[in-house]
């Protein structure tokens, strides 16, 4: 996995972990905030609400940049099919549209209760849409890894056909070479099926009464993927050296490095 990849996959996370609250720590909020007020008089003063405003619209904004940077992340995402993509990245306009707007309006909230009502408002919609959140954070996530796979497994037969020739030809090497080549194909094995693990907790969370549980089990999965993608990187370029020294020079110079490098 290119280094990007697995930056930007950690910061993703790192963020989701840290962003919005989740809908147990809105209910905290929630409670918190309703038992302040009822120590309060029933108007508050208007430098009170202005802050109150001010916070609130915060959240929203703080909301909306987190989609926007999920947006623009999935738009450059290799690994999703673009039909896919394109679903997604409209989706997330439409909820990005709305939070800048509620943002926006919690500002000219003229009464508590108007405040009140609309930063419910901006809290409803979040819990409501937290779920699918997680779900394309996870489509993103999983979406680097899936590439990653792919151009391991495009690998396997050109190299495996490499050496079956120095098999037929008698090479007193192969069984090195064959040792090398089973231990690189267990890796990616291995990291195709924590990758399919990892994508069956994504696809729960829309549906599960625990989200948050789903998308920590799904990237922890993704972490097993990309260790085992790095050992089959690993003897997957150990494997070259002992093709390219088993090839005669004119050959090995256009063979699997190529591949490899693309």
């Amino acid at each position: 996995m290119k280094r990007q990849h697995v930056a930007t996959s950690i910061s993703l996370l790192l963020l989701m972990l840290a962003g919005p609250p989740t809908a147990a720590q809105a209910q905290s909020d929630n409670a918190q905030t309703t038992a302040t007020e009822s120590n309060t008089n029933e108007t508050l003063p208007r430098a009170n609400r202005f802050d109150r405003a001010l916070q609130f619209s915060n959240v929203g904004q703080r909301m909306t940049l987190y989609l926007e940077q999920l947006r623009n992340r999935l738009r450059n995402a290799a690994g999703i099919a673009e039909r896919e993509k394109e679903n997604f990245i409209t989706s997330l306009n439409e909820d990005i549209s709305y939070l800048q707007s509620e943002a926006i309006s919690i500002g000219k909230a003229r009464t508590d209760e108007d405040l009140d009502a609309r930063r419910e408002r901006l809290r409803e919609y979040w819990l409501t849409h937290e779920r699918r959140v997680k779900f394309l954070a996870g489509a993103l996530l999983s979406s680097h890894v899936r590439f990653t796979i792919e151009r391991m497994e495009g690998l396997q037969p050109k190299a495996a056909e490499l050496i079956k020739r120095l098999t037929d030809e008698g090479d007193e090497n192969v069984d090195v070479l064959k040792d090398a080549y089973d231990t690189f194909t267990s890796y990616v094995t291995a990291a195709r099926t924590e990758y399919d693990e990892a994508r069956t907790s994504f696809q729960q969370i829309e549906t599960s009464d625990d989200p948050q549980a789903l998308f920590v089990a799904g990237h922890d999965h993704l972490k097993a993927a990309h260790e085992s993608l790095r050992m089959a990187r690993k003897t997957f370029k150990e494997l070259l050296v002992s093709l390219r020294k088993a090839l005669p020079p004119t050959e090995n110079a256009t063979t699997t490095q190529s591949d490899y490098n693309q």
